[in-house]
């Protein structure tokens, strides 16, 4: 289940930007169709149509991302004709080691 992303901040104002990715590839190491999305339910809703249009090509990989400023966390994946779910950590995503 996703949670209500917090607001889109402006990256100028030295904020984490929170945006959803979903990234669409007709193959694991193809190309990708990405989009990005300030709101998670339409995020979630672009995954599911376009498992609904192309997940039944069992190369087709299909990922529901969360962005919080550079790091990333897949929520969902769909490949091989079924889906992984995978929580955000509590606490929000790790950033980058430094």
């Amino acid at each position: 289940m996703l949670t209500k992303s917090r607001t889109l901040h402006s990256a100028r104002l030295g904020r984490m930007v929170t945006v959803h990715l979903v990234t669409l590839q007709f193959s694991e190491e193809g190309p990708a169709v990405t989009g990005e999305w300030a709101d998670d339910s339409t995020a979630l809703r672009i995954y599911r149509e376009w498992v609904g249009l192309y997940g039944s090509d069992e190369r087709v990989v299909i990922r529901l991302i969360l962005k919080e400023g550079t790091s990333q966390h897949v929520l969902r994946t769909w490949a091989e004709q079924r889906e992984v779910e995978t929580p955000p950590p509590p606490g929000g995503i790790p950033g980058p080691k430094s």
